[in-house]
């Protein structure tokens, strides 16, 4: 998995990170598994406006 963007977007605001970066990267892992944000939040236990946030940024960021 090629997440190098995806990485350096969030490291860049490691600071005000609630979620690590390794629930994030297993976020995109389900994201590009074909998983909708409503199932990828209930399997890691976050808030779906989350991982919406999170799926909009990596959208703009990419892969």
């Amino acid at each position: 998995m090629d997440n190098e963007k995806w990485e350096t977007f969030f490291m860049q605001n490691a600071k005000r990170l609630r979620h690590g970066i390794e629930v994030r990267e297993r976020a995109l892992e389900l994201f590009e598994a074909g998983f909708g944000k409503r199932s990828v939040s209930s399997s890691l236990g976050i808030p779906v406006g989350t991982v919406e946030k999170w799926l909009y940024a990596y959208k703009a960021v990419g892969p």
